[in-house]
């Protein structure tokens, strides 16, 4: 996760809130360091149709003053969040000495520069100003990016902010103007010299909260970058509390798909380096499904970055703009939890605390283990076949800590051997320990439930039924009935939820309507889920309104908004035991006992069940159960 901020305002320009408030905005987003950016003074002649220049002017004194006291408060305490004191200065071509004497004002950490201004015109303060062609606005453009240039060779910046922010009022027309290769060519140039120059790009959410409804820069812009190996800092441009940090984790998810993977900041004009993380969680596979469709009023260019997930390709590892992708992180990704789970399985018996805390710890590594092998060898093997698993290749076996030049691969039979044995193992310790924990933790029901679903894969039916039914006798069978609830289905008081993982609030934005950048296109969401899906669910199924918000043209999973869920946007419910167990039912041709558990999951989710045709028995109830688990899960 991004943990620096480094471009904001306070109310001593035209922010709302005060330098100590937008630092305890700060500490409570968890933010590492924090840079204060007010805006610099502006000579007469460059005015804003709301102007700040008489209330900055009063306060500047103030300004510095309080900063400085926070930031030796901070320092006094490096557990804080620390403060740099900087400065957004507005690059003015005409007006060169008056830039120098303001950035030479005051000891500053860093300096933020800008272009907001072409001559005298404030491009960025009234839309009726860019009411003009396509001819007129790419005028603007080139002005734009010849201004930029002259503030990245007066040498006075660390950091360019907000790189395409001349896009502001005519998104769709600066995308046709940058799609040419005249126009490439010169942002290339433009930021050859600022790479070269020793100055970072701004990347920053505050596009998304303007009219242009996109992140700063634009993923041309972005590709552009990456490919020259510009360093790059992330900021909100926070004017007020709410915005400190603002879609930082979806800043990191659009940073990572460009192959970025650190960020800089500076500190007296001296660049330091640090990788930024992002989640950890599979938000991709679902996408190479069929309830995903695209968005056709998006912009080709965004939904690029992921069609290479959405169709069938050969490599998913370059987008359908020909670019280099990050979207292939789950190898990665699960492989450092088996390491981890590795590291903990060697070493727990050396770690300070009780011998219960200790084989609960032993049981959590265990099932981290053995769900990221079971995950793997389902994304990157082929699925498991009685006949063919001794032979067909899966993915490489890691039981240990110790590092060797290749991996070879373990067989599909292996690989399952292992989730098994990892899965039992992990009851046996939880049992042992005794403990209970909250949801956040996996359990014995929620390794049960793995391992139904394990077996279920293997067609082992007898197994499967085995450890569902022991999960939902442990429930007493209490599915949640969605014509007596109301809110939220993910919550504390749900006995269907066994295990939660992936908190929204902290992995995708801190605001109601975030959602990852793979589905935010802008103005319109990028993908969303299918016409088909939504039409499959049944008359009077409440679940479509608990599971979609409809409000980006197409339906986003509900799960990615901040106030949907105090839990995480993955969980194990005790439905999928009764899904599990209906279809192993199924297959061994026990359709009464089928047709029981998928009856008692639908007459939870609609409003009649008498309404709805349930097949009793042979082809057409398989289809219905496996309809049913689309549905649901």
């Amino acid at each position: 996760m991004i943990l620096r901020d480094l471009h904001t305002h306070t109310l001593y320009s035209h922010g709302r809130n005060t330098p100590a408030e937008m630092y305890a905005a700060a500490e409570a987003a968890g933010l590492r360091l924090y840079g204060f950016s007010e805006h610099s003074p502006r000579p007469l002649g460059y005015t804003y149709s709301h102007e700040y220049r008489e209330q900055l002017e009063a306060h500047m004194d103030d300004y510095v003053r309080e900063v400085a006291t926070l930031k030796a408060q901070a320092a006094a305490d490096p557990s804080r969040c620390q403060v740099l004191f900087g400065m957004e200065f507005d690059w003015l071509d005409a007006e060169e000495a008056f830039v120098r004497a303001a950035a030479a004002a005051h000891d500053f950490d860093y300096r933020l520069g800008s272009v907001h201004y072409l001559g005298t015109w404030g491009f960025d303060d009234k839309l009726e100003d860019w009411d003009i062609s396509q001819d007129a606005c790419e005028q603007h453009y080139r002005a734009y990016f010849a201004a930029w240039r002259n503030m990245i060779a007066s040498g006075l910046f660390d950091i360019a902010a907000h790189p395409d922010i001349i896009k502001l009022f005519s998104v769709q027309k600066f995308h046709v103007w940058l799609s040419k290769a005249d126009s490439q060519a010169l942002v290339r140039t433009a930021l050859a010299e600022l790479r070269d120059a020793g100055m970072s790009m701004e990347i920053s959410s505050a596009g998304l909260r303007k009219p242009c409804r996109e992140i700063y820069p634009c993923p041309t812009f972005m590709r552009l970058a990456a490919e020259l190996s510009v360093p790059v800092s992330f900021a909100s441009d926070a004017h007020g509390i709410e915005e400190v940090a603002y879609a930082f984790p979806q800043l990191a998810n659009y940073a990572r798909a460009f192959g970025i993977t650190e960020s800089v900041w500076f500190v007296r004009g001296r660049m330091h380096r640090e990788a930024f993380l992002t989640t950890k969680h599979n938000i991709y596979t679902e996408f190479m499904t069929d309830n995903i469709m695209e968005n056709s009023s998006a912009t080709s260019q965004v939904k690029n970055l992921y069609k290479q997930l959405y169709t069938w390709q050969r490599d998913i590892e370059v987008d359908a703009n020909g670019d280099e992708s990050m979207v292939n992180v789950s190898w990665t990704n699960l492989y450092r939890q088996i390491l981890v789970s590795n590291y903990v399985i060697e070493n727990v018996s050396d770690a300070e605390g009780s011998d219960d805390e200790k084989s609960y710890l032993l049981g959590e590594a265990y099932f981290v283990r053995g769900k990221s092998i079971l995950d793997l060898v389902n994304l990157y093997a082929k699925h498991y076949d009685p006949a063919t698993a001794a032979t067909d290749l899966g993915v490489p076996e890691r039981t240990g800590t110790a590092m060797a030049g290749s991996y070879a691969r373990a067989t599909v039979a292996r690989n399952y051997e292992c989730i098994e044995r990892d899965l039992k193992q992990a009851i046996e310790m939880f049992d042992r320990s005794g403990l209970t924990k909250s949801l956040w933790h996996p359990n014995t029901l929620a390794t049960k439930l793995l391992l139904s679903r394990m077996y279920l894969y293997m067609s082992d039916w007898e197994n499967c039924i085995k450890y569902a039914t022991e999960v939902i006798d442990a429930r007493y069978g209490m599915l949640w009935d969605l014509k007596e609830h109301e809110g939220s289905f993910v919550n504390t008081t749900n006995s269907e939820i066994l295990h939660s993982w992936g908190d929204p609030a902290s992995q995708i934005g801190g605001n109601d309507n975030d959602i990852p950048s793979i589905y935010n296109g802008g103005v319109d969401v990028t993908y969303g889920a299918s016409t088909e899906l939504e039409n499959s669910f049944l008359e009077g199924d409440l679940r479509p309104a608990i599971i979609f918000n409809d409000g980006y043209g197409l339906g986003v999973p509900k799960k990615w908004n901040v106030s949907y869920t105090s839990l995480g946007m993955f969980n194990m419910r005790l439905a999928e035991a009764f899904l599990n167990r209906a279809e192993a039912y199924a297959m061994l041709d026990r359709d009464k006992e089928a047709y029981d558990d998928i009856y008692n999951l639908v007459e939870s989710r609609v409003l009649d069940i008498d309404k709805i045709d349930i097949p009793e028995n042979g082809l057409e109830l398989k289809r219905f159960i496996f309809e049913e688990r689309r549905r649901e899960l």
